[in-house]
Parts: C-alpha cells; sequence; structure tokens
C-alpha cells in the first residue's frame, strides 16, 4: 500500500519534547519506515518532512537511511501506477474514507501493519492470480524501482462473508478476489459474492479492505482455450473440450466466459442453447466422436451426461505450474539436453514464445478483468523492488 505522510505528522513531532522511544507514535512511525526496507509498503512525504527524520533525535537508524532514500526520490510520482493510498494524519482518532481510492488513517493505527492480504478461494487461487500478475508486470515499462508483495490466503469459498468479519476485527490490509458465479452475463451474481458484499457493507470502517468481484463465472473463465492448451494435459477429453472452444470462441466468445469451464459442460445446458447445440454437433460429427455424439442426442436429459469434460478445479494451478513459473521451459531444456524428438522441441519452442506474448493472446474483456486484478493486486502490495532495495543500500 503508499503511505503518505500529511503536514499534521512533521508538526506533531516537531511540537511535542516529551516523546520517548517508547512513545506509540515514535513505534508507529519507525515501524512504517520499516516497512519500506522490509518491501511491503510504499512511503512518501513531502521533501521536509523526510529531511525532518532523516534527522529526528527519537528515529532509529534505518528509518533514517529510508528517509534519505525517500528524500532522494521525493519527486516520484506514482499516480500512474498506483491507485489507492492512504493518508497518514495525527488530525484524525478513526479511518475515514475520502473516496474509494483514498483512506485517511491515524498514524497510531499502523503500529504493527503488516504486509498486505490476499484472499482468494483457497491459496492457491491467490498465487495463481499473484504469478499471473507477476507475469504481467514484466511488460510494464514505467514501473521502475517497484513491485508488490502481497500475502496469499485462502477464504474457503462458502465462509469468504465469515473470513471478512473475522479479519475486520483485525488492524490489516486485505483485498478479496471472488468469483461471480454468474452463468450469464445479465444474471445476478451469486450467493457467495453478494453474501460477501454484503458482510462488508454492514462493517464498520475501520477495517481497510476491497472485495473484487469478478466480471466472468469463475477463475478458470480468465484463461483462453489457447492459454490453457500451452499446457501438458494427459486426458484427450480435456484436449476435446478445449479444441471445440478454440473453434466456437470465435463466433460467439461470450459463451466463454460464463460457462462451467471447471467442471465441465452437461447436456441440459447445450439443449438450452439451440445455436451452442448445432455448432457442437457439427463439431462432434466433423471430428468422429461417435461416443459424444450419442450423449448429445439423449432424449432422456433427466441422465444429463457431462458432453464436454471440465479443465478441473487445478487447471489454473497447472498453468502457474508449467506455464507461469517456467517448468515448460525447463522441461524444453532437458530435451535439448538429452536430443529428445525434433517435433517436440519445435512445438515446446513455439510453446514458450507464446508465453512471452501472453496478454496479447487476451480477448478485450479478459484484457481489461486482468488490468483490474493488476491494479486492485499492485494497489494492496506495493512495494520498493528488491533491485531497487539493493542499490538504495537498504538490504544487502
Amino acid at each position: 500500500m503508499l503511505f503518505e505522510l500529511d503536514d499534521s505528522i512533521k508538526t506533531f513531532f516537531e511540537t511535542n519534547a516529551n516523546l520517548k522511544p517508547t512513545s506509540p507514535e515514535i513505534k508507529s512511525i519507525n515501524h512504517l519506515f520499516e516497512t519500506v526496507s522490509n518491501s511491503e509498503h510504499l512511503l512518501t512525504a513531502d521533501l521536509d518532512t523526510l529531511i525532518f527524520f532523516q534527522t529526528y533525535k527519537l528515529m532509529n537508524q534505518l528509518t533514517k537511511q529510508v528517509a534519505f532514500y525517500l528524500s532522494e526520490k521525493w519527486y516520484q510520482n506514482y499516480d500512474d501506477q498506483i491507485h489507492t493510498k492512504f493518508l497518514v494524519t495525527m488530525s484524525s482518532e478513526k479511518i475515514q474514507i475520502v473516496d474509494d481510492h483514498i483512506f485517511k488513517v491515524p498514524l497510531n493505527y499502523l503500529g504493527n501493519i503488516s504486509k498486505s492480504r490476499l484472499y482468494a478461494e483457497n491459496a492457491d487461487d491467490a498465487n495463481f492470480y499473484i504469478n499471473f500478475c507477476n507475469k504481467l508486470h514484466t511488460f510494464c515499462k514505467n514501473y521502475n524501482g517497484l513491485h508488490f508483495n502481497i500475502e496469499p490466503l485462502g477464504t474457503g469459498g462458502s465462509t469468504t462473508a465469515t473470513t471478512i468479519k473475522n479479519e475486520s476485527t483485525k488492524k490489516v490490509l486485505a483485498l478479496f478476489i471472488i468469483d461471480s458465479d454468474k452463468k450469464s452475463l445479465n444474471e445476478n451474481n451469486g450467493g457467495t459474492a453478494n453474501q460477501a458484499l454484503k458482510e462488508y457493507k454492514s462493517l464498520n470502517k475501520e477495517f481497510v479492505a476491497n472485495i473484487y468481484v469478478l466480471n466472468v463465472r469463475e477463475k478458470e473463465n480468465l484463461l483462453t482455450p489457447e492459454q490453457y492448451k500451452l499446457c501438458h494435459w494427459d486426458s484427450k477429453k480435456i484436449i476435446d473440450t478445449l479444441d471445440f472452444f478454440s473453434e466456437y470462441n470465435k463466433i460467439c466468445l461470450d459463451k466463454w466466459f460464463y460457462m462451467d469451464i471447471a467442471d465441465g459442460i452437461d447436456l441440459k445446458n447445450v439443449k438450452n442453447d439451440k445455436s451452442f447445440y448445432n455448432a457442437l454437433n457439427s463439431y462432434l460429427t466433423k471430428n468422429k466422436r461417435t461416443e459424444l455424439l450419442a450423449m448429445l442426442k439423449e432424449d432422456n436429459i433427466e441422465k444429463n451426461p457431462t458432453i464436454l469434460c471440465g479443465v478441473g478445479k487445478k487447471a489454473c494451478t497447472t498453468f502457474s505450474d508449467q506455464i507461469l513459473n517456467g517448468s515448460l521451459k525447463t522441461e524444453l531444456e532437458k530435451c535439448k539436453q538429452h536430443n529428445g524428438n525434433p517435433k517436440t522441441i519445435k512445438k515446446m519452442e513455439e510453446k514458450c514464445e507464446c508465453i512471452e506474448k501472453i496478454y496479447d493472446m487476451f480477448p478485450e474483456k479478459l484484457k481489461d478483468e486482468w488490468k483490474n486484478i493488476f491494479n486492485n493486486i499492485y494497489d494492496f502490495g506495493c512495494c520498493l523492488s528488491e533491485d531497487e532495495l539493493v542499490n538504495a543500500q537498504l538490504i544487502e
């Protein structure tokens, strides 16, 4: 999170001669500067304030070093990269919401503040968002010296509202990313999202959080069939699903965003949409998938077989491991070292090339969605990059 010290901070320390190293305000301001060197948060202030803290006798040595570094960079404006910030003040005893992106917070609230938390259905899902945003960060040209650091945690899905209520009693900064569970563009959000939003709105504003509800059904709908196909899949049924949607999305992309991509598409859902039924019938006929065709033409809809196999609840974790975390590139190098099949090597090389333009593979709707996710994670987790901390001699 970006913290900005307002004028009341410097005035308070200048005019209070009775402060001691153990005073809560001294502990809080030292801790806030330390979060910068710990790569947990960002801090900014006017130049006079930063110069003051370089020499103020009750500041510890690390605070003075960070203040010096920040004074050298005081002209840097983060408005293009970071859209949410805390105004740290002595003039208020409670958190005040100035607008959707600016909070006014008393200094002593931050006395033990730790790095921000990212909650998704489970920690693996949170890591998927973080890993993809790490990849997107490599494409950003105007984030020099900045990165993000956020703790991945899980809510358990249906217990998200309870997690929000429990976290609200602690002094934490929390971002929640929640599936909408919408089955179509115009349908309302599902129960989990609605309960989470209702719980958040009922809380007092001492809890600094943001609830981001996906504009697609679930996290699995955030990737395209072409992106999933970069992974290695043992199941021919999953490949069938991805191949079909690669073709179908060219004529009706919106269906992909709200289909149950994780668990699969059953007969009832297929027969409820005539154009989708016809497209699937044509695809299965062309590819001579007689078993699936027989299921598609089943008259007893109560049997409701799964026509298109889902990619599974672990698909995004698979994508993270193989594509975002580099195991595909590692396998390619091993294959080359052991004189692997040239066709296999060429196919793996083509996939690795796609990884470097992964963002361009998105349709506009998913580009916008990932921008929103990236901005939210960056706002809550923004900090100095490790390289920047090393260059500033704030860490070894």
